[in-house]
């Protein structure tokens, strides 16, 4: 989780402000302790003009739009004969703040009707960006001026949406994909890609694993070469097995990852990436008389299970394509497997769209299209082994102790069943959703309102109800993310396949009975979380930190994966099913990490929570009771009246509590004039 766009500049402002900067800052406070009062505060601008000239407010409001952050954008413009000034000659804040036309009518304000709040795309590269945002988002029409959380993206569909902008011929740098998070801001930011002329980074070799490659080993012992993900593609029924046949030799050329194997070397597992070998066959062939695409899928389940079984770590054949034939061409299947190893959840979209790309060019005998240059999978790796040992990264050490503390209690179990009983083929996995499409947008509303994201409000859900269960005023949760953050400079792994994947610690306090304290407590440990956790991995896994050796593990693990689209999307190659389930992914043998694994997702619209849990371990009953209660407590969160607030945990080391405090006011103060 991160800091939202607002948080995050004032916060950022804040710190760069000199010591005489926030001593006037305090100041001012001291001195108008009015002007943070709830639904008073307004971000003006006070505007004089040329002798003889005039000033026009609209013209002068979009200027303003493009040249400032968001949460700089005055909400008013006053135009004033002159700007008071003091004897020594500063501005008089409070006569200026007298000035009976402070609020001009022309306002910026953002309570406007929602109807004049649309702004059409106005030049080529703002009609591209919504273009492409509305294919990945899956909205037909969006303002420029639309904020990208706001409208339902995460930090998933940015990366899909990077990949088509890249693909387009631009780039934006992912670090200002949030700080200009509309179309208006982000068409000022595009650049044109320059053509480059060096050959790709070398992607092969042997190189040492990621945090969460280690982390694999670490807790799968059982069949750990039997751990699959499967994506199933609905194809154009014109795609031939000839054409499809070029596009993987062109996909496994570039992306390395995909000739992946495992070896050990002195006693330790690290990956190599073998050179590209043209006797491999990756591609399986069947014919079916199926006409449906679920009777084509259910026609190829015993052929997708061999597949999944035959994958192997030491010999590199961990990625295989199925093309499923049917009686009706416009029902044929193409289904990806990979060891999970290989692949996240962001890769398959990734996947899809380059093996759509080559097999369109293949199919019209045509030289593909170049794509933007893949960052290695191996390159990220080395820059991960460099960053483990910086003072940037060690700074963060106090921060993971306070996660990894012993806990009070441990989750309650219906079975005292022995410990391989949490195994695959025990699990079950049940689904359910938040109410309907109306609380979904309420939720959504009550986000905007408090500025806060979909995340916190399931983490403060989900912390509050396990301690309810535990009997306990704390609980651990791993957290997922997609450990794909904009470390380093010039480092883009939006086209780059592999497993990424961050799991982070974090340890929740409860106040029972307290919902609202709860919520703000959880608020603040996320706002205070660095660097969205993938540094909790490096630290552990890489320079192997003693101090975060030793503690017992997390029992739940969470995974928020954003917002997808069912298989209606528009892309014309549609991706029906993205599932580490299609077929045995996993051996039933292998060894479950953690006693529940929830995962949440927006499909459609609408919040579906996924629970899975073994059976030697629970009754369903008491996985329904959790669920249900975690729903029935984001619906009294979205009722609460939450104001917004700032983390004071950050380093600010040379301001004290009051002062921080203060500052913190003034920030929420500025929150709320912007709604």
């Amino acid at each position: 989780m991160t800091l939202n766009s607002k948080q995050q500049g004032y916060l950022q402002f804040v710190q760069r402000l000199t010591e005489s900067q926030r001593q006037a800052l305090l100041e001012i406070l001291e001195q108008y302790p009015n002007t943070m009062e709830q639904g008073e505060s307004k971000l003006t601008a006070y505007v004089t003009a040329h002798l003889g000239s005039t000033i026009d407010l609209e013209s002068l409001k979009e200027d303003i739009t493009v040249q400032l952050p968001a949460h700089f954008v005055p909400q008013s413009l006053a135009i004033v004969d002159s700007i008071p000034l003091t004897q020594q000659g500063k501005i008089h804040r409070q006569d200026l703040n007298n000035y009976p036309w402070q609020f001009s009518e022309q306002s910026t304000s953002q309570d406007d009707n929602i109807e004049d709040d649309f702004v059409a795309p106005s030049n080529e590269l703002e009609h591209l960006l919504a273009q492409i945002w509305g294919d990945v988002l899956g909205m037909d029409e969006l303002s420029i001026d639309d904020n990208f959380v706001e409208v339902g993206g995460d930090s998933l569909l940015s990366i899909r949406i990077l990949a088509r902008i890249n693909k387009a011929g631009y780039r934006i740098e992912p670090e200002d994909f949030f700080e200009f998070p509309t179309i208006r801001l982000q068409a000022q930011c595009l650049q044109k890609s320059q053509q480059q002329s060096q050959q790709q980074m070398d992607g092969e070799g042997v190189f040492d694993l990621l945090p969460i490659q280690s982390w694999f080993f670490e807790n799968i012992k059982t069949r750990p070469e039997h751990w699959n993900q499967s994506c199933v593609l609905s194809v154009p029924d014109t795609l031939t097995y000839a054409s499809l046949q070029v596009a993987m030799q062109t996909l496994l050329k570039r992306q390395h990852v995909l000739r992946s194997c495992f070896i050990e070397v002195d006693g330790s597992i690290r990956q190599k990436i073998n050179h590209y070998d043209t006797s491999k066959q990756y591609i399986d062939f069947m014919e079916t008389d199926a006409t449906t695409d679920e009777e084509a899928l259910a026609s190829a389940m015993e052929k997708i299970n061999a597949i999944n079984e035959s994958l192997h770590l030491q010999n590199g054949d961990l990625f295989r394509c199925l093309f499923v034939k049917t009686a009706k061409p416009e029902t044929n299947l193409v289904v990806l497997v990979a060891h999970h190893l290989l692949v996240d959840i962001a890769s398959w979209s990734i996947l899809s769209d380059e093996l759509e790309h080559y097999w369109q060019a293949a199919q019209q005998q045509v030289v593909a299209q170049t794509l933007p240059l893949v960052t290695p999978f191996k390159y990220w790796s080395q820059k991960l082994q460099e960053y483990a040992y910086s003072e940037q990264l060690n700074s963060q050490c106090d921060f993971w102790q306070q996660q990894v503390k012993p806990l009070l209690s441990t989750l309650p179990l219906d079975f005292q069943a022995p410990i391989d009983a949490n195994t695959h083929g025990n699990q079950q996995t049940q689904s359910f959703e938040f109410d309907s499409l109306a609380s979904n947008e309420k939720l959504q509303a009550f986000c905007n309102k408090a500025h806060t994201d979909v995340q916190t409000v399931l983490l403060v859900s989900l912390s509050f109800v396990l301690c309810e269960f535990c009997k306990s005023k704390d609980i651990r949760i791993a957290i997922e993310g997609h450990g794909r953050e904009a470390l380093f400079d010039n480092v883009d792994l939006s086209h780059t396949v592999g497993w990424f994947t961050s799991v982070y610690p974090l340890l929740f306090e409860s106040h029972p009975e307290d919902l609202k304290t709860h919520f703000t407590q959880t608020q603040l440990l996320l706002d205070a979380l660095p660097q969205s956790g993938i540094g909790y991995g490096i630290l552990r896994e890489i320079k192997r930190e003693p101090s975060l050796q030793l503690h017992s593990s997390s029992e739940v693990v969470f995974n928020y994966l954003g917002k997808q689209l069912s298989s209606a999307k528009k892309e014309p190659v549609s991706v029906t099913q993205i599932d580490a389930n299609v077929g045995y992914a996993r051996s039933n043998q292998a060894e479950r990490a953690f006693i529940l694994d929830i995962n949440v997702r927006f499909i459609d619209g609408v919040l579906t929570m996924d629970w899975t849990y073994s059976t030697r371990l629970h009754k369903q009953q008491t996985i329904e009771s959790l669920a249900k209660r975690q729903l029935a407590c984001i619906q009294q969160i979205i009722e609460l009246d939450i104001q917004p607030s700032v983390s004071t945990q950050f380093d600010l080391a040379d301001l004290d509590s009051d002062e921080m405090s203060k500052i913190s006011d003034l920030l929420s103060g500025l929150d709320d004039s912007l709604d």
